[in-house]
């Protein structure tokens, strides 16, 4: 025996498309599904919507597995699905500005995408598109851009990090006071190998595509000076405290021996008992200080959006050598500014 278990809000939504619906067949499977809810046995359904008892288990089938959609029919091709009005759109726009909380789909609750825009409107409006390129402007009237989300580790306390951010502008403004030059720094790799992509080639025939086999990899440290704005870029053979360590030094004889304040993260090179033991006074870093970053939060370190920028210039760029891909990352990132705000500084 099938029984739907009665949500609130779909028995309105049911009740409403049961009253108002204009087809036969929406009204019926909607009055299906309340009598489901209402307890009563699928021969009972059957025989109040005169229809065969098959026929009603198909449909209470599919509202398990589909919910209030499945009460539309699908629709062949764009001709028979209705449109959506000017007032329906705005309406859609509205609820588009709130996360889908109780929709069911691939990603987590807070965000839309097109299986959970399309039941929507299907099960509101009765309009169904046999196209996702429809969906797409809706999204677009809408404000919604197709990008990739920020990952965050799930450890990140976000008020946590906020309060560090505050903390790290009042040290930062010590620092200035007292002649330092203020860096966001940070480290990159840069990596020249070949992937592969499915493309459209034509069917019988062997295509080859010659490819360099070698893996070959070029780190950086970058360091962004927050009064000047531009970047100071050092090679470095690897990503560990010897190489840290010489990048500092490098970064020291730019600066002509001046006052360097660094805010970077926690990585390990970054608080090796090795770096430590050069600072301080009478060391030789004693002219260095650090400022710590909130753990889990590359978002707050303009760097990272320095290393965007280069690695943006890269992507889908294909060279021969890797001299060439380098040249064009080294590029896009030296002797230019970077003037977007640096952590509320």
């Amino acid at each position: 025996m099938i029984h739907i278990e009665r949500s609130d809000t779909e028995y309105a939504l049911l009740a409403g498309h049961y009253r108002k619906s204009k087809t036969r067949l929406i009204r019926d499977r909607a009055h299906a599904a309340i009598l489901s809810m209402q307890g009563r046995s699928i021969p009972d359904i059957a025989g109040i919507l005169l229809r065969n008892e098959e026929t009603v288990r198909e449909w209470l089938h599919s509202f398990e597995k589909t919910r209030i959609s499945s009460i539309f029919p699908a629709y062949d091709d764009n001709t028979n699905a209705a449109k959506l009005t000017e007032e329906q759109l705005k309406e859609i726009q509205e609820t588009l500005g709130k996360p889908p909380s109780n929709a069911k789909g691939s990603l987590p609750s807070p965000f839309w995408d097109i299986k959970k825009l399309k039941e929507y409107v299907s099960a509101e409006y009765g309009v169904v598109y046999e196209s996702d390129r429809s969906y797409h402007h809706i999204f677009a009237l809408s404000n919604f851009s197709f990008k990739l989300p920020e990952g965050f580790d799930r450890r990140r306390n976000d008020s946590l990090v906020e309060k560090r951010m505050l903390e790290i502008q009042r040290e930062i403004k010590v620092r200035q006071k007292q002649d330092y030059y203020v860096f966001f720094a940070d480290e990159c790799s840069l990596c020249w190998e070949t992937e592969y992509r499915r493309v459209w080639l034509p069917r019988g025939e062997k295509t080859v595509l010659k490819v360099n086999r070698e893996k070959i990899r070029q780190n950086y440290f970058g360091a962004l000076n927050i009064e000047t704005k531009k970047e100071e870029l050092v090679l470095l053979s690897w990503q560990n405290t010897d190489n840290i360590i010489e990048a500092l030094r490098e970064l020291t004889r730019r600066y002509h021996d001046q006052k360097l304040c660094l805010v970077w993260d926690n990585a390990k090179w970054h608080r090796s008992k090795e770096l430590r033991m050069l600072l301080g006074k009478d060391k030789e870093f004693s002219h260095i200080r650090f400022i710590w970053l909130p753990p889990y939060a590359p978002d707050k370190n303009p760097q990272e959006h320095v290393w965007k920028i280069g690695k943006d210039a890269v992507k889908n760029t294909v060279t021969e050598t890797f001299g060439e891909l380098k040249r064009i990352f080294e590029t896009s990132i030296q002797g230019r500014k970077f003037n977007y705000e640096m952590s509320g500084i």
